[in-house]
């Protein structure tokens, strides 16, 4: 069939007939799991398509290494954006050999207004587009088995290693971001990396560990004005919820390879539905619970918590169980009996557990409240999932919390061997230079439920309120932004040249009385940033808590700029921040 109308097919050699005609070694790939460089590096535990990322970057090429073999004018190292990429790729997939993706695909004119300045789809445009279920189209994609989960992990890893081939070309550019102190910065070699040839990676790149680490400081500012949280709350999808079980019945295919574009899709509504009942109604008046209900009291509490509210079993009923470790389990289950809720001495709940005598059964093990997970009764039965809640009173949890999605992704340390021999784990691995792109990839394990959630844009983080980033810089060392061919002494002569959240700040103190009882970060209670005019303008409505950037403690004169603007109020510039009691400071 291919032959006949792949034209792709007729053209360049397949690997098959290489194979055939030469003596090609038997390799494999194992993987090996490394628990001392943490839990990034354990093995996979799902049998789910997923792609590992080597990130092996050259200073010549900052694409895929794609080789492409032609009959009459041999091998040819084409691009990820070459329209045919992707039908030389999945021959399956695309059996007449259809284009794929390619830069030049242009928006239909009948739905973008004319204002819209883009007028070429992107790529994550074009494969959220391509991941759809067209009811009057054919299916060939979502009925392509494996070979869709393929196509998913392979379409994200494209569009991760393109923007990271942008950011790793534009590094003079992100580093003058950094070094001026307008981003948080991790330790001083932040603010040195000119010198030491670092090549970082920005905040704004979503899922690096700079954009993880702001959201952890947005979080921490945001407790610094609530005060700690109170509710530590775990949502944990159900792959059996009706509506993912109604869509496999309406769906043509394998449904087993499908569930991952079902899932993330019911999951992503069902986690706006819980957030928007969160704001709306109140589900915490009563107490939470830590208990088997009643089943003839209560049927529904009882059959939602039998169901997914219980652990394990684990423990020498199930030595094997995942939370097993040393021959203890990781959680701590079972928990002992107590008769009233308390605080142990390092400010952990201990909640009541109480000898109810109802037992259920899961497996051969009979399990009571003992190994009952947190929960809320009412919240419990309405989500139908498990949904642990927990009494947080401490910013520590905040940091827990946290610890898990700054650890960077999953991970894998792979080895390429003959299937004859037996490569040992390798004991240390070290880098020369610091390269912030290439730790990030480090062998990225991506699975096709992250591949799909972040075609789709789902958002992986969501706060309220709005933190708002407030730059700190010494005097005359902010940024300037103006365009390649700009004339400089037109750029300096711009009244909005140089003007930052702190020099704007500065002036509005100069003019506005009733705006100096504010400190640097408090001016958002009152004010809100005028980006087009890049000044600070009288609230009217809504609310935001302002941050200054974290700068770490080894950067000298910027670092003690931020401690005086975290207490100085109604500051008018860097000299009268310098005075005290009418003497002027150096620095």
């Amino acid at each position: 069939m291919l032959d006949e109308n792949n034209e792709l097919v007729r053209t360049f050699r397949r690997i098959r007939q290489d194979i055939q005609l030469s003596s090609t070694p038997n390799l494999r790939l194992r993987i090996f799991g490394i628990k001392s460089r943490n839990r990034q590096y354990d093995l996979p535990t799902s049998s789910d398509i997923a792609a590992l990322i080597p990130g092996d970057f050259v200073a010549d090429r900052e694409d895929r290494d794609i080789i492409v073999d032609h009959r009459g004018e041999g091998l040819k190292r084409i691009t990820s954006l070459n329209p045919k990429f992707e039908a030389l790729h999945f021959p399956l997939l695309f059996p007449y050999g259809e284009d794929g993706f390619h830069p030049q695909i242009s928006y239909n004119a009948s739905f973008c207004p004319a204002s819209m300045r883009r007028k070429f789809v992107t790529q994550k445009e074009y494969y959220a587009f391509r991941l759809q279920y067209p009811l009057n189209e054919g299916h060939t994609l979502v009925q392509s088995g494996k070979a869709l989960q393929h196509y998913c992990v392979d379409a994200f890893s494209t569009i991760e290693l393109n923007r990271l081939a942008f950011l790793r070309t534009h590094q003079k550019d992100l580093r003058a971001e950094v070094y001026q102190g307008l981003q948080d910065a991790f330790a001083k070699g932040d603010m040195d990396g000119e010198k030491l040839g670092r090549i970082i990676m920005p905040s704004s790149y979503t899922g690096g560990p700079r954009y993880m680490q702001q959201l952890y400081h947005d979080a921490m500012a945001t407790c610094q004005h609530y005060g700690n949280p109170d509710l530590f709350v775990t949502f944990t999808c159900n792959a059996l919820w009706e509506e993912i079980v109604d869509a496999f019945a309406d769906m043509v295919g394998p449904n087993s390879e499908l569930k991952p574009m079902v899932v993330c899709r019911v999951f992503h509504m069902k986690l706006a539905i819980l957030i928007d009942q969160f704001k709306r109604e109140s589900y915490f008046e009563k107490t939470i619970a830590v208990k088997i209900p009643d089943p003839n009291l209560d049927p529904e509490g009882y059959a939602a918590v039998v169901k997914f509210m219980i652990h394990g079993p684990c423990g020498v009923n199930n030595p094997t169980a995942p939370c097993m470790k040393d021959g203890k389990c990781s959680k701590y289950f079972p928990k002992e009996f107590c008769s009233e809720t308390s605080f142990d001495k390092f400010g952990n709940v201990v909640y009541r557990r109480r000898n109810s005598g109802i037992q259920v059964q899961k497996g051969k093990a009979m399990l009571d409240n003992r190994y009952v997970v947190p929960y809320n009764r009412n919240l419990l039965v309405r989500a139908q999932a498990h949904i642990n809640v927990e009494i947080c009173h401490k910013g520590g949890l905040v940091k827990y919390l946290f610890k898990y999605i700054t650890k960077g992704p999953d991970r894998s340390l792979i080895v390429a061997e003959d299937s004859t021999s037996s490569v040992q784990v390798p004991s240390n691995i070290t880098k020369k230079t610091k390269d912030e792109i290439q730790e990030f990839i480090d062998c990225m394990s991506l699975s096709s439920y992250e591949a799909i959630w972040r075609i789709n844009e789902y958002s992986i983080h969501h706060r309220e309120p709005n933190v708002v980033r407030l730059g700190v810089h010494l005097d005359g060392q902010q940024n300037v932004s103006y365009k390649r061919r700009s004339n400089i002494q037109n750029v300096l002569q711009n009244p909005r040249a140089g003007k930052t959240h702190l020099t704007s700040w500065f002036e509005l103190n100069r003019h506005d009385c009733n705006a100096r009882k504010f400190t640097y970060a408090q001016i958002l209670n009152s004010f809100t940033w005028n980006e087009e005019y890049s000044e600070w303008t009288p609230r009217k409505r809504g609310f935001a808590i302002g941050r200054i950037a974290y700068v770490p403690p080894g950067s000298d004169d910027i670092f003690f700029l931020r401690l005086l603007l975290t207490k100085v109020r109604g500051a008018t510039s860097f000299l009268n921040l310098r005075t005290i009691q009418g003497e002027v400071c150096s620095t």
